[in-house]
């Protein structure tokens, strides 16, 4: 009897296949989710781009088939387990509906789209659908941030919160924190979508609620989208400050930092210029931050990964999920409409147009 073989047999202890990944874009972002696959165990299976001398490139370095952006769309489910979308902002919200209607997982990494247009588009899209879009914000899963929202607990009652995202000058380090930016963007709709997505975690973790609005202030000179920014959000409880600091190409270095101040205590993380988590100006010694050598761990990447991969609905964790990216891209929209408006306090949820990029609000669009 066959089944009298197969228990003779015993169980099938063969390594489970490599999770399957496929790159929708070939720029710099898709090299570095090519080498976080293959931090991840998983293979890179195709590459895509209409520049098909770049999508031969990444394909020679990552693996993979190159094709165009239509054939691996048509194909996705026959190739991959698993899809990065790394287009333009103003073209992901369409590839990953479709991704995610025809079965497929996706993962978009900052920000979602473009315009909460497309992000309405989006979520209406795959409400239902057999694939799933997970937002793709690597930092939320990086060891220093864990343990950072770890120690939140230890503060008292919160009276501050900064997140800090200066960035130095381009170099490789850099721009594995920000990789995103290759695809054009202001520092606000780029670096701002970094941090506020990591401001809004904090404050649900110790409590405040959303922010009810927000304040943005340009710094320094030169033409608005280059500008560095700062933002202000208020929150319900009116003695708690939230304040998130973005800019780019900094003199001094890249300083990319997380502090919440409390009655009885003071935490901090910091991701660059080194990582390293301090609890009241004292460093706390971690192995999961120190001892690994990866990057690819160390930013969070294998995780975030690892995580889209599986079984694991979305809602359980809700940042995992793309209607956590629009709230991000909400609350940057804001941003950009007050900023150009001088500083004026928008409201939360965003009510402006939802038809214009962060950019042309921050034009005065």
């Amino acid at each position: 009897m066959r089944w009298r073989r197969a228990l003779r047999r015993g169980p099938d202890t063969s390594p489970a296949p490599a999770v399957r990944v496929a790159l929708l874009g070939a720029g710099g972002d898709a090299g570095v989710f090519a080498l976080a696959a293959r931090a991840a165990g998983m293979s890179v299976t195709a590459v895509a781009s209409d520049d098909a001398a770049l999508a031969a490139a990444r394909a020679r370095e990552s693996g993979g088939v190159a094709l165009t952006l239509e054939a691996l769309l048509e194909r996705s489910a026959e190739l991959a387990d698993l899809v990065i979308v790394t287009l333009p902002a103003e073209v992901r919200a369409g590839a990953a509906a479709r991704l995610a209607i025809d079965g497929v997982r996706a993962i978009v990494p900052p920000p979602l789209c473009d315009t909460l247009a497309a992000a309405d588009s989006l979520l209406a899209s795959v409400e239902g659908a057999s694939g799933s879009v997970r937002y793709g914000e690597h930092l939320l899963r990086a060891p220093v941030i864990r343990r950072f929202l770890d120690r939140l607990d230890a503060i008292g009652e919160p009276t501050y919160v900064e997140v800090r995202a200066l960035d130095g000058r381009r170099d490789a380090t850099t721009a594995l924190l920000d990789a995103e930016r290759g695809a054009g963007g202001s520092v606000l709709a780029t670096l701002g979508s970094r941090a506020v997505a990591l401001a809004i975690v904090v404050m649900d973790r110790i409590g405040l609620g959303r922010p009810t609005s927000v304040r943005a202030e340009l710094l320094g000179d030169g033409p608005a989208p280059e500008r560095d920014v700062l933002l202000s959000l208020a929150v319900a409880d009116e003695r708690v400050a939230v304040r998130v600091h973005v800019a780019h190409d900094r003199a001094a270095g890249p300083a990319w930092d997380l502090q919440v101040a409390g009655t009885v205590g003071v935490v901090r993380a910091e991701l660059l210029p080194m990582m390293r988590l301090e609890v009241n100006g004292v460093e706390v010694p971690s192995a999961s931050i120190t001892e690994a050598d990866d990057a690819m761990v160390l930013l969070g990447y294998t995780d975030l990964l690892r995580e889209a991969a599986s079984d694991r609905p979305v809602d359980p964790d809700r940042y995992l999920g793309a209607t956590f990216g629009a709230e991000v891209l909400g609350v940057v929209s804001a941003a950009a409409a007050s900023a150009a408006r001088g500083g004026e306090a928008v409201a939360l949820p965003f009510d402006g147009p939802r038809w214009l990029a962060p950019d042309a609000l921050l034009r005065g669009g």
